[in-house]
């Protein structure tokens, strides 16, 4: 089945209505050119005929544009070109009051170009704001107003001029303030659209946080409240409260992912690695090289920064035990490939990873396995007594979509 193709669908208002008015600009266009095609072979400018020609072609052909360009070329497009049909009107009239300001034959002393005034005034008036189409507005009739008195083959070509910049006023002037006036309610349309969506979205918002409460709560009663009773009992075999913990750990990272389908930025990454750095170890240093064009999804953002945090917090507790001088700690994040490697280093006493006991879940889940059960992560520690410690988590997007 051949689907209907919809150009204004997804558009604002105010933008379908901009589109519809360039529309129309291009047939009123080919009217009036037809109805001045006879005028202007008669007042053709001797002297450059090919320039008069293209004038006439030009001032002509740019709102046609216009009608055919409507649903498919860009606004900004549309709005260059409506004002560039402004600015060749405005060019015409003032080359014929300095050049060709002289009276025509009695009976045709009306130039060609004043029959067209209130296209340019319209296209002008759609692509910009209301002042500044009502201001094109006097401008235009006036100088139409100046070349029709200096054309006139009346005896009163000053009252003629006047008349005809009149009268012009008040008939384009109509049909630009209708125009104006359906923009202004278009607007008024997109902003009561916007409201609409707000208050919508607030509250599928608060029927969405009352749920997420209502789970948190079952996850802290069920998961984290048994597993701190079941630790602080006591008599449980050390495996069993470690897989405990280690379930109770899943759960609560599975519900900070659940917006998995979104993405961090690295910019973002970078701002929140900071601020987690300076909230745990304040002293550590922290560099990033990563591109800003690089993102992450939102779980390998969650396992990075929880895996880094569980770093930090570790080595704020331990590094320094028995050291007499500070420990210096330092944060780094740089691209691996098409990935991100964050690397958590310091010079503190370290410690064996083999002789750490089962039931410490620092390093065996807050670290690796964190990072493990993402798509394309991974997590290395080294440290050996006397040497520090060094913590590598990384994430690359390949992994993921690796069959």
């Amino acid at each position: 089945m051949r689907r209907t193709r919809r150009p204004l669908a997804g558009l604002t208002a105010a933008e379908r209505l901009a589109r519809v008015l360039y529309t129309s600009i291009g047939p009123t266009a080919v009217v009036f050119c037809l109805l001045s095609y006879d005028s202007f072979l008669a007042q053709l400018w001797s002297p450059h005929p090919l320039g008069a020609g293209l004038a006439w072609a030009l001032v002509f052909g740019l709102p046609v544009m216009l009608g055919v360009l409507s649903r498919r070329a860009s606004l900004r497009l549309l709005r260059r070109i409506a004002l560039a049909e402004g600015v060749v009107f405005l060019v015409i009239l003032v080359f014929w009051l300095s050049f060709r300001a002289t009276p025509l034959p009695a009976g045709a002393d009306i130039p060609w170009a004043l029959t067209f005034t209130g296209v340019p005034v319209l296209a002008v008036g759609v692509a910009t704001r209301d002042r500044v189409g009502w201001a094109y507005l006097i401008v235009a009739c006036t100088l139409s107003g100046l070349v029709r008195a200096a054309t006139s083959t009346d005896s009163l070509p000053i009252l003629v001029g006047l008349e005809d910049a009149a009268y012009s006023i008040l008939l384009v002037g109509v049909f630009l303030g209708l125009m104006m006036a359906a923009r202004r309610n278009a607007v008024r349309v997109d902003a009561a659209t916007v409201a609409t969506r707000a208050e919508i979205a607030a509250a599928a918002a608060g029927v969405a946080r009352s749920r997420e409460r209502v789970a948190i709560d079952a996850l802290v009663h069920d998961s984290v409240i048994s597993t701190l009773l079941m630790a602080g009992r006591g008599g449980i075999p050390a495996g069993v409260l470690a897989e405990q913990a280690a379930t109770t750990l899943v759960r609560l990272d599975a519900v900070r992912e659940r917006a998995s389908g979104q993405r961090v930025t690295s910019p973002e990454l970078t701002r929140r690695l900071d601020t987690l750095t300076a909230q745990i170890t304040p002293d550590a240093v922290v560099r990033s090289d990563l591109d800003d064009r690089f993102a992450v999804t939102a779980a390998a953002a969650t396992a990075l920064l929880g895996a880094v945090g569980e770093a930090l917090r570790n080595s704020r507790v331990a590094a320094g035990a028995g050291l007499a001088r500070p420990v210096s700690r330092s944060v780094t994040a740089r691209m691996l490939g098409t990935g991100i490697r964050i690397t958590v280093r310091d010079d503190g006493v370290g410690f064996d990873p083999a002789g750490v006991p089962a039931e410490r879940l620092g390093i065996a889940r807050s670290i690796v396995d964190r990072m493990r059960r993402v798509p394309g992560g991974a997590a290395t520690v080294w440290s050996r007594p006397g040497a520090g410690t060094e913590v590598v988590v990384s994430w690359t997007p390949e992994a993921t979509t690796q069959a």
